[in-house]
């Protein structure tokens, strides 16, 4: 997550941030990861960004490959659904 925020300050340097901008952040059931989701979170609310989904994906980890597999599944199956409906919004506006 701190990649995260990272590329976040890196991106908006010389940018402001938009209402019109949608962050979707991704996060683990790890307490870390939870933790740092809400540190990003935090800072991309105190640059005034109110579109922003939090998501988190149980059992994102390599220590059952099993487990991993399935959680990679209903994650890509979370974006599907979910960039298609920004997709809908923006052939509308277009």
């Amino acid at each position: 997550m701190y990649a995260g925020l990272n590329a976040l300050v890196r991106f908006y340097e010389f940018e402001t941030f938009s209402n019109y901008d949608t962050h979707m952040l991704i996060c683990t059931d790890t307490w870390l990861c939870k933790e740092t989701t809400k540190i990003v979170e935090d800072y991309i609310r105190s640059k005034g960004c109110n579109q922003l989904i939090v998501y988190k994906q149980n059992d994102l980890r390599t220590d059952n490959l099993q487990n991993f597999h399935l959680a990679l599944t209903e994650l890509a199956k979370w974006v599907d659904e979910n960039i298609s409906l920004y997709r809908e919004k923006i052939l509308y506006c277009i």
